[in-house]
């Protein structure tokens, strides 16, 4: 399933593969919060294919879901996203080093040869899940920075 909005001649051929694999694909034009979530918990993989990201969230949500995410190498997805491959075995997704199409597919086909062993998809799902990811984490940093400053 494909959720979002964006080029119009993008979401002109995501409408095309549609028409053309009803039974294997779906693209929902805009943005629904309540099926982002219900996406998020039926995925097994979430793709995010991104050219520019200075944070991003969707990749944290995915992993609090158990959904293994699949990034660009850009920005704050690369500190929000360790690469499995990359870590040996301690990571919580997967990153496309060449922010290519080629480098994109890469990444995916790794990140389904994960899924494939139950035992390093568990890891994996069980890493980004167990991540906090609320303020309160930053809070407490802050406070112990301004702290140390301080003394």
């Amino acid at each position: 399933a494909l959720l979002g909005s964006g080029d119009a001649v993008l979401a002109a051929e995501a409408r095309a593969l549609v028409e053309e694999y009803p039974d294997r694909f779906t693209f929902l034009e805009g943005y629904d919060e309540a099926m982002a979530h219900l996406l998020f918990a039926g995925a097994d993989i979430y793709l995010m294919p991104s050219r520019f990201e200075p944070c991003g969230l969707t990749q944290m949500q995915a992993m609090r879901y158990g959904t293994i995410p699949v990034t660009s190498a850009v920005g704050g997805l690369v500190d929000t996203v360790v690469d499995d491959d990359v870590s040996r075995g301690n990571g919580t997704g997967f990153l496309a080093h060449d922010v290519s199409a080629t480098g994109f597919v890469d990444a995916l086909h790794r990140a389904v040869r994960a899924w494939r062993s139950p035992r390093r998809r568990s890891g994996i799902q069980r890493r980004g899940m167990a991540i906090d990811w609320s303020w309160d984490v930053a809070a407490r940093e802050y406070v112990a920075l301004y702290e140390s400053l301080t003394e």
